[in-house]
């Protein structure tokens, strides 16, 4: 799922989003490094402000997380 933030913007650009699920075997702040790793080598993702990771959900095989960034 994908949300268009750009009303919460207040300059130039957008906010983006994704969701991505992994099982509780894998280290939550190895996950937290993958996807901001992602975010910095997507094109169009801007490193001010700071992309940002969340834990959204605890299911009952995995863990939902969500990352944030302006593009």
């Amino acid at each position: 799922m994908t949300k268009n933030y750009s009303r919460t913007v207040k300059t130039a650009g957008y906010v983006v989003d994704t969701v991505l699920t992994i099982g509780y075997d894998t280290p939550w702040r190895q996950v937290h490094a993958m996807m901001a790793e992602a975010a910095r080598r997507t094109e169009g993702i801007l490193d001010s402000p700071k992309p940002h990771v969340f834990q959204t959900a605890l299911s009952d095989f995995y863990v939902e997380y969500r990352l944030v960034a302006q593009a």
